[in-house]
């Protein structure tokens, strides 16, 4: 799995494509990405060998997540299934 120098790359970080990552606004160094391994992954970016935490409670792709502006632990994911869903992310 490598990692590149000018961006941070982890090849090995979804099985199926991913489809999104955002940054969380008051922690720079997480981020959550998602794709269509109907996975959310919670990322600290200074060591990405592997996730914080891993959420696979979905059953169809999930397409985005974003970080609340307000709470850096809440995060709004959209994904291809009419559930709402909650988990404990990272603190």
């Amino acid at each position: 799995m490598p990692l590149r120098r000018r961006g941070l790359v982890n090849e090995a970080a979804h099985v199926m494509p991913a489809r999104d990552v955002h940054y969380n606004p008051r922690r720079p160094n997480v981020m959550v990405s998602c794709g269509d391994g109907c996975k959310i992954k919670f990322w600290d970016t200074r060591s990405m060998v592997q996730p914080l935490l891993e959420f696979g409670g979905h059953t169809h792709w999930v397409w985005q997540a974003r970080y609340s502006p307000f709470h850096d632990q809440l995060v709004l994911v959209r994904a291809m299934h009419a559930r709402t869903m909650s988990a404990a992310m990272p603190g």
